[in-house]
């Protein structure tokens, strides 16, 4: 999809000839074109590459779940379960040697071995006394990961089709790993209920993690939930009232998942210490190199739940829940930029305090209801808020500053920081943006012609600049929208069934990466262009949004990352449709048979969002790629039979 995007549509699939015929080989089939010259991603079709590549995946699973139980009496039992599962992969990867980057060919083997051995003791004693009734738990849990990971690969491939080693003569790489993860807790839960009117719950767990340093690496979490069920009372008797009930909870939890500092993308189970790493020799010698810092000073991060709820039911038709909560995490464990000249990169280390809150309801409710005929709307949403509570020390004045966004205390981790784009002007069809006065004051003042950087002399133009290294960054939105959720219908008759569901956000910014890169000159990179493009500027007097296609310097700056590739990420799609029919139990009785079902089933039918084909609810962050033009449509048939 990036390739097909990417490529202007002025390259073919295959070579032609000088006259528009196709270029054939000596068998008579048509010649791909990958040409060397092109300039974009030369030596590349793939088309092609999905004849010639070829890339397979096995896996091998064991999982197994074997319990004991002790009953010492009716209320008091012990119950041990263990669980083993076992993960083996092994992938092939061939990369041909007639086009593409590897002209010589290249094979990549790699076998992975995922296991887990989880192991707990349950002590449970459950007693009622009249109408008071209560629940005892004490345990204890031990989690054991191990990852064993091989990779193998060469290049020089002597027979396109023999994807085994021997089939290549020169080695690139050959390396493996172990890790190992351990964890274990030690926990306790009281429940306690009063005659179906009133309940408590009191929790508290300790757990500790071979992620960190053994000093710091116990945490302490508990939680309280309390509820009252009014429809109970005397005063809550209603006809109409099926259901009311008020619960609330505070609790803490703990999270040690942890990734290197470097690359969130893979897990770190080491992070407290320092990490070299092997391979970097020196002819026969070995040698090792400084991967990542190691802090000793890691800890748990915390999150603080507290939530509030009423649950409801009335008229026999609608019942739904409305919940108040709020989630605060300190001890956020984040990867740490350090200057270059140390050695190292980043650090992993506990910044700051971060707080989510808001509200979310759920309602559901029965339009008709009959012997052959049922009917119902549901009907979910949140609103949620986010906030940057404490940042570290060394950073609570100026902040963090990222590509698209800024750390600061009292904002948003998803609020937008770009520069301030202005327009064209229409006089040469140059981008403009604003000009930050503040950090560069000798190049904002008009009095100083051979310094002025600005547009004009005099009024809002003496704001704006044509050089984006010296643009204006603010605030400009949030990628939260103001709420999002799903709504759906189901109908059910004779056997019948139909339900629909669509998932909606509405609020909020997205980041159209996609987009931007299809935007501006692209010189020398036979890249496509967004149908936008045909809006640039022209002549002078023009008034349009796209700045002039120039190949000089006054080009340079036509698609720089601003707020002009801001967009609004409301949005509805159509998440799914399932029909179905089950047959009458009388006629499945004929075979043997307890239930017999016929169903089909789509999923993301369509989309509607601010740019075609955008779908800004694949993340949060609100920072889109290609990807992000990419959802797959899927249908899917079923039969499902029960003896």
């Amino acid at each position: 999809f990036y390739f097909m995007q990417g490529i202007a549509p002025i390259y073919p699939i295959h070579r032609h000839n000088a006259d528009g015929s196709y270029v054939f080989d000596e068998k008579g089939n048509r010649v791909y074109d990958h040409s060397q010259l092109r300039p974009y991603i030369g030596r590349f079709n793939p088309v092609e590459e999905g004849e010639l590549d070829h890339s397979t995946f096995d896996r091998d699973a064991i999982s197994s779940r074997s319990y004991m139980e002790i009953t010492f009496m009716p209320e008091l039992k012990l119950r041990g379960n263990l669980s083993y599962d076992l993960s083996r992969a092994l992938s092939k990867k061939r990369y041909n040697n007639i086009m593409g980057d590897q002209p010589a060919g290249y094979l990549q083997i790699s076998d992975n071995r995922y296991s887990t051995i989880t192991f707990n003791q349950l002590l449970t004693y459950k007693k009622s006394f009249g109408k008071h009734n209560f629940d005892f738990l004490l345990g204890h849990e031990n989690y054991w990961l191990q990852i064993v990971e091989t990779d193998m690969r060469k290049k020089g491939m002597g027979i396109l089709g023999i994807d085994e080693m021997s089939n290549l003569s020169i080695p690139v790489e050959m390396q493996s790993s172990t890790d190992t993860y351990t964890k274990e807790g030690y926990f306790g839960r009281v429940n306690y209920d009063l005659d179906a009117r009133y309940n408590l719950s009191l929790s508290y767990r300790r757990d500790g993690t071979s992620r960190m340093a053994p000093d710091k690496r116990w945490g302490n979490f508990w939680s309280f939930g309390a509820g009252w069920n009014l429809a109970q009372e005397a005063f809550a008797q209603k006809e109409w009232l099926d259901e009311l009930k008020l619960r609330a909870s505070i609790g803490q939890t703990g999270n040690d998942l942890i990734s290197w500092a470097s690359n969130s993308d893979v897990d770190s189970y080491y992070a407290y210490s320092t990490h070299y790493e092997l391979g970097y020799n020196n002819g026969d010698y070995p040698g090792v190199r400084l991967k990542e810092l190691g802090n000793p000073d890691l800890r748990w991060e915390t999150q603080t739940s507290t939530d509030v709820a009423v649950e409801f039911g009335v008229f026999n038709r609608l019942r739904g829940t409305i919940e108040i909560f709020n989630k605060e995490s300190k001890d956020l464990i984040f990867g740490y930029p350090l200057p270059q000249s140390g050695g190292a990169e980043w650090i992993n280390k506990n910044i700051g305090k971060v707080r989510n809150y808001g509200v979310e309801f759920d309602l559901k409710g029965t339009l008709m209801s009959s012997k052959d005929f049922k009917w119902s709307l549901s009907l979910n949403g949140t609103m949620l808020k986010n906030k940057i509570v404490r940042l570290p020390d060394e950073n609570r004045k100026d902040g963090i500053e990222f590509a698209h966004t800024k750390y600061e205390e009292g904002r948003s981790i998803y609020d937008f920081y770009l520069k301030e784009w202005i327009g064209v002007d229409p006089a040469d069809g140059v981008a403009m943006y604003r000009l930050d006065a503040e950090k560069y004051p000798s190049l904002s003042d008009p009095s100083k012609p051979d310094n002025f950087v600005g547009v004009g002399k005099e009024g809002e133009a003496a704001t704006w600049t044509k050089d984006a290294r010296f643009a204006k960054k603010h605030f400009c939105g949030t990628a939260i929208p103001k709420i999002y959720g799903g709504f759906g219908t189901r109908a059910e008759w004779r056997g019948f069934d139909l339900e629909v569901l669509f998932a909606y956000q509405l609020g909020g910014k997205t980041y159209d990466r996609g987009y931007e890169r299809l935007m501006g000159r692209k010189l020398s990179s036979g890249s496509a262009m967004h149908k936008d493009m045909y809006k640039a500027w022209k002549n002078p007097g023009d008034k349009t949004d796209v700045p002039r296609l120039d190949a000089g310097n006054a080009g340079r700056y036509d698609a720089e990352r601003s707020d002009r590739f801001l967009i609004s990420s409301d949005a509805l799609m159509l998440k799914s449709i399932n029909i179905g029919y089950t047959f009458p139990k009388m006629w499945g009785k004929k075979f043997g048979l307890e239930e017999l079902r016929l169903s089909l089933a789509a999923e993301n039918l369509f989309l509607i969002s601010a740019r075609k084909g955008l779908n800004p609810m694949m993340n949060h962050s609100g920072v889109t790629a290609y990807a992000f033009y990419d959802y797959a449509k899927t249908l899917t048939s079923s039969i499902s039979i029960k003896f």
